[in-house]
């Protein structure tokens, strides 16, 4: 692990922000996972936005392929 990622943790455990580097890690992981589904709601409420207001399916198809990466 690069050592600037480790002096951050250490840092914000001496702060008490985190009990040791393994509870640290942890939640760090989690709020990527948070971000992740957030990106696919905020894609698919942008696609329910475009099908509305889009008159050619075509149009919509190709956003959903790019928002999606598919």
């Amino acid at each position: 692990m690069d050592k600037n990622l480790v002096s951050e943790m250490d840092k914000n455990i001496e702060e008490g922000r985190y009990i040791n580097r393994s509870q640290c890690i942890e939640t760090c992981v989690q709020q990527i996972f948070k971000l992740e589904k957030s990106d696919e709601r905020i894609a698919d409420l942008t696609i329910e936005m475009m099908e509305l207001a889009a008159k050619s399916p075509e149009f919509v198809d190709e956003c959903k392929k790019i928002l999606k990466k598919e």
